[in-house]
């Protein structure tokens, strides 16, 4: 059997594919072992998911998310929302931006105490 990426000789290989990473919560949509080579495999883990797994929105989702990593531990979370005050019904949330939240004032009071 040939490597889907590189072409090379992959029979050897010991490792599956998973088509969505298993680090985002994929654990049954795999490739059978052999379709990539242990070498490819191990290149797009630590050049490319690895690097996406380390961008905030990615760190945020798994979070809230629940989802494991390969040891089965949730990934701490930095702030979801960054620094948010309250004004007259409105939240703004700053995360290198600035969005607005309209809510009702009760709802922001109750989010301001959270916080």
């Amino acid at each position: 059997m040939r490597c889907i990426f590189c072409k090379q000789d992959s029979s050897g290989s010991r490792s599956v594919e998973h088509i969505v990473p298993e680090s985002l919560g994929n654990k049954s949509h795999v490739l059978p072992t052999g379709v990539v080579c242990d070498r490819c495999n191990q290149y797009f883990a630590l050049k490319i998911e690895k690097v996406l797994l380390e961008q905030e929105f990615f760190k945020n989702l798994r979070h809230r998310n629940a989802i494991e990593s390969k040891r089965g531990r949730i990934s701490p979370s930095e702030k979801v929302l960054g620094t948010i005050t309250f004004s007259e019904g409105e939240i703004y949330i700053s995360n290198k931006g600035m969005n607005v939240v309209t809510v009702d004032p009760l709802s922001a009071q109750f989010i301001m105490s959270e916080w």
